[in-house]
């Protein structure tokens, strides 16, 4: 049975492991976009924050007929206006 990380920071902390694993597995892949779900897991929120970001305009998405994609330019600068922010 898992556990499933009860902070924030245990929660970004478990992104990160998961992100090198992948990136450490499929080094020769680059990430054009990530997805909601996988933009959730990256910030340690739940998915309804990350659609919410996008309706309010603050973090800027693409999409593909009805699939919601996020590039790391977007990302970024929603971390930078954020990062503004606090």
């Amino acid at each position: 049975m898992t556990t499933t990380p009860s902070t924030l920071e245990e929660r970004r902390e478990t992104a990160a492991k998961l992100k090198a694993h992948v990136d450490a597995a499929h080094p020769q892949i680059a990430r054009i976009s990530y997805t909601v779900d996988e933009i959730a897991a990256m910030e340690g929120v739940n998915r309804n924050s990350i659609y919410a970001a996008i309706r309010s305009g603050n973090l800027g998405h693409f999409r593909i007929g009805r699939l919601i994609r996020v590039t790391p330019e977007h990302l970024d600068a929603f971390r930078a206006g954020a990062a503004g922010t606090a």
